[in-house]
């Protein structure tokens, strides 16, 4: 039995890589979902201030200059957010697991 290996058609193969395609793409959905709902749940200005990283270079800090506030006191809050957005977002996901 040590000597034994199961080795697959291509065919299943095939089937078992299809279905994992298919999971990957309704996780994918869902976590798009979760995120939105939950980011349709902050004020435009806490939406702004957690994009504003992958919007590029400066623009916490730009957001920061517009506003008066630090932005050491900007990347503090945008922690905050992105902890607020986090238990969100798998709090939306937590049914849709079980």
């Amino acid at each position: 039995m040590q000597r034994d290996r199961h080795v697959f058609s291509d065919g299943v193969l095939e089937i078992l890589a299809d279905g994992a395609e298919a999971i990957d793409v309704e996780e994918q959905t869902a976590a798009r979902t979760a995120l939105r709902t939950c980011l349709d749940r902050f004020s435009e200005h806490h939406q702004e201030l957690l994009l504003a990283p992958y919007a590029g270079d400066g623009r916490v800090k730009s957001i920061a200059e517009e506003s008066g506030k630090s932005a050491n006191a900007l990347y503090k809050l945008l922690g905050r957010l992105r902890e607020k957005l986090s238990v969100c977002i798998h709090k939306n996901l937590k049914p849709q697991t079980c």
